[in-house]
């Protein structure tokens, strides 16, 4: 996640071109272990628990290490380990920037400060994010801006970023506007929630982008954007969307959630105040669309009217 965040703001300062920004990000991923990886490599857990703790994420909003050490499988003390193997994401890019002879590490140094101050970020903030802390990433990035207002929004969209990192892109990041967040999308997959709060969630791209998203989540090398791939878009927006009805329902917050409907060329303008949230991953960028109101073009599909 930082390692992209500070990739994008190379770009943005012109200080890397795009194809030395892909080799830096593919080097820093490689380098890059999870913690199950490191597990099984300790000796600490077998393949199959890896396994079904990934499968539990699925069902339930929480970190791997944390499922681990609930499941048994881990202790606290080995994890703490794991994790003080595992290496911090801006150290990875900045290795990847030294090994690709683009910075020294000094320079480095200087450019992660003056990121830090351009974007207002604290020490506290910055370990917060190094941590993988996706909530506070969203605080950040969403500053100032009237989605604040509605805090929902901002767990939504941490939790819809948590888990396109955990199924779809270890290294996927929120990423700043373009022009190709507004306009009509080719393919736009679109869920509805009801209830005592009321919004509509939807994910577009382009179809090359979708599709090797969904592959990722199919699990399987896919080879058109046909029906299956469609489904396994829908599918995961369902998956995040039904954990975060699960959230709020722990909070006395009772929502229906509609099955996905999938559109060609839906644009999201007009009146409606609808929130964008561009994710850069390693297949291109797509963009969540979040928004209180749904278009009546949209509405009648969604409850299932004709």
């Amino acid at each position: 996640m930082l390692s992209r965040l500070l990739g994008e703001y190379l770009l943005e300062e012109r200080l890397v071109t795009p194809e030395q920004f892909r080799r830096v990000l593919d080097r820093a991923a490689s380098a890059k272990v999870k913690i199950g990886t490191l597990a099984i490599n300790a000796g600490y857990m077998a393949a199959a628990q890896v396994e079904e703790i990934h499968e539990l994420q699925k069902t339930r909003d929480l970190r791997f290490g944390d499922l681990a050490v609930e499941k048994g499988y881990l202790t606290d003390a080995q994890l703490q380990e794991l994790l003080r193997t595992q290496p911090k994401e801006d150290l990875l890019l900045g290795q990847s920037l030294v090994e690709e002879g683009l910075f020294s590490w000094g320079r480095f140094e200087t450019i992660l400060r003056d990121y830090r101050e351009k974007n207002a970020i604290d020490e506290k903030q910055f370990e917060a994010i190094r941590r993988g802390d996706v909530e506070a990433l969203v605080w950040i990035l969403f500053r100032g801006r009237n989605v604040l207002k509605q805090q929902f929004f901002v767990k939504y969209i941490s939790l819809f970023l948590r888990n396109v990192i955990r199924f779809l892109d270890a290294g996927a990041s929120l990423v700043p506007e373009t022009a190709d967040t507004y306009g009509d999308f080719p393919h736009v997959t679109i869920q509805l929630f009801k209830g005592k709060v009321s919004f509509f969630s939807a994910v577009a791209a382009k179809e090359d982008v979708l599709l090797s998203l969904a592959s990722r989540f199919a699990g399987e090398k896919l080879e058109r954007f046909d029906e299956f791939a469609q489904a396994s878009i829908a599918e995961f927006l369902n998956l995040v969307n039904g954990l975060f009805a699960v959230n709020c329902s722990h909070e006395g917050v009772e929502m229906d959630l509609l099955p996905p409907l999938i559109e060609r060329n839906v644009g999201f303008g007009g009146d409606l105040e609808v929130v964008r949230v561009p994710v850069g991953t390693n297949s291109g960028v797509f963009t969540l669309f979040v928004a209180p109101e749904t278009p009546r073009s949209l509405l009648r599909k969604l409850e299932g009217g004709h």
